[in-house]
């Protein structure tokens, strides 16, 4: 088991967003939109006749986005082993910077 030292933490993968782009279907958009116009002719009529509407399940708003962020990209990446080498690293840093001042302050005293 190698140990490894670094300064700074650096990224373990690589994370890309996954963009899935969508493109206008003209063909489409017509069917849609006379099935909106029917939909809405027959809830008028519903109306109309005192009975309560359906709900379109065609669209719900959020319904492309809902949990798409939950495919990894903003998972807890840090473990509590990060912690520990963090503070090994600055209890290092201390060390060394208190190792210098006693070697600057004292050096002069080696060649006396």
């Amino acid at each position: 088991m190698a140990f490894r030292f670094n300064l700074f933490s650096t990224p373990q993968h690589h994370r890309v967003f996954n963009y899935q782009p969508v493109f206008y279907d003209p063909e489409k958009e017509r069917r849609r939109e006379k099935l909106r116009k029917v939909s809405a002719e027959r809830e008028l009529k519903e109306l109309q006749e005192g009975k309560i509407p359906e709900q379109s399940k065609d669209y719900v708003p959020g319904s492309l986005i809902y949990g798409s962020l939950r495919d990894g990209a903003y998972q807890k990446t840090k473990s509590e082993g990060n912690f520990l080498v963090r503070l090994a690293k600055y209890a290092m840093f201390v060390a060394l910077a208190v190792l210098l001042y006693f070697f600057a302050k004292y050096f002069a005293y080696l060649f006396i």
